[in-house]
């Protein structure tokens, strides 16, 4: 159950960031200063890898460490990194970098999915694969206006970064609650979590209770009416 939810929320989590890093790719890699013309694109491919963490890319590997499951840890490293040498030459040799992270995609996917199907069948490990599915979907959601924005727009790169930012976010932590992605008492959970956290805290409070306030209008709408007394 633990693992089932730390998986949900760091997917939650992760998605969000990785999809904003894809849509803002150049102005994040002109921020830096960087001049290198392909950089953007290399950087939007290789953000796909965290594409992976509903299935367990970020979580499996704590998971097997902490059960003391060496052996499973490097059996998928095994696969990632023979994946990945048989695939890489060609790739690269007909790609360049491009092809080369491409390979490391393949080979980090076929290692999750082993881990996947290992925690599964020896651990009976769940994925809260609703709740996974519509993580995704918000997110692309949410990425649809910031994306026409860059596109047509036409802003001063600054301008363009923090107000497509700011409207992705705000449609991210709207439609979740809305997806039922959080249900209220795991809202709750993480409201007293971050309470212990001075600085995460003080950034998640008014967060929360946006979320909070979202999903009590939601069960008041599904609440049968009481029909009025004669």
């Amino acid at each position: 159950m633990f693992f089932k939810f730390a998986n949900k929320y760091t997917t939650l989590i992760m998605i969000l960031v990785t999809t904003l890093v894809i849509i803002y790719s150049t102005e994040i890699v002109k921020t830096y200063g960087s001049t290198y013309q392909s950089a953007p694109l290399f950087l939007s491919v290789h953000s796909l890898l965290y594409f992976l963490v509903g299935l367990g890319y970020l979580t499996l590997a704590s998971f097997y460490n902490g059960l003391g499951e060496t052996r499973t840890t490097l059996i998928i490293s095994l696969i990632t990194f023979l994946t990945l040498a048989t695939l890489s030459p060609t790739l690269t040799q007909t790609y360049g970098v491009q092809g080369l992270i491409t390979a490391f995609l393949i080979a980090s996917t076929a290692g999750t999915i082993y881990a996947t199907h290992k925690a599964r069948r020896k651990f009976q490990i769940e994925f809260d694969t609703p709740s996974l599915l519509k993580i995704y979907l918000v997110s692309a959601a949410s990425g649809i206006p910031p994306l026409l924005m860059t596109h047509f727009a036409h802003l001063p790169e600054t301008v363009n970064l923090t107000i497509g930012v700011l409207t992705y976010l705000s449609i991210y932590i709207t439609l979740a609650p809305l997806a039922k992605i959080i249900t209220p008492s795991e809202l709750q959970t993480i409201t007293n979590i971050t309470k212990r956290i001075r600085p995460l805290g003080v950034i998640a409070k008014p967060i929360l209770r946006y979320q909070q306030k979202i999903l009590h209008i939601e069960q008041a709408k599904n609440q049968p009416r009481t029909a009025p007394s004669q």
